[in-house]
């Protein structure tokens, strides 16, 4: 997940990356480039997105790290067992409220806190 999955992939509803190799989550500027991009007032990734099965990923990061840049999407599940996933579940509507400080003029709505109904990682 980084900068180059801006406008793809627009119509996913299912993305099952369970038992890969697949490095998810961004790290150091290019995390902070998708942070930026995905919790502006711009299009979410995966705008239909529904379900992400990250389960057995070497995701390696912490929940701050996978949920911030998906705050924006429609996803009702999110599996990341056993994915290294690390640290405590971040207070969205705090962090909305923070960048809508930060971002004067742009209206941030998160829509992961409305839809998300199963969150697994343990």
């Amino acid at each position: 997940l980084d900068s180059r999955w801006k406008n793809k992939c627009k119509e996913l509803r299912t993305l099952q990356l369970r038992n890969t190799w697949v490095q998810f989550v961004p790290v150091g500027e290019e995390l902070q480039r998708v942070k930026d991009h995905w919790t502006g007032g711009r299009l979410p990734i995966f705008p239909k997105l529904k379900e992400l099965d990250l389960t057995h990923c070497p995701v390696n990061s912490t929940v701050e790290n996978l949920l911030l840049p998906l705050a924006m999407s429609q996803l009702s599940s999110i599996k990341a067992a056993a994915a290294g996933i690390s640290g405590v579940v971040p207070d969205l509507s705090a962090e909305l409220t923070s960048l809508n400080t930060a971002k004067e003029g742009e209206n941030v709505l998160f829509k992961l806190p409305e839809n998300l109904v199963i969150l697994d990682l343990s």
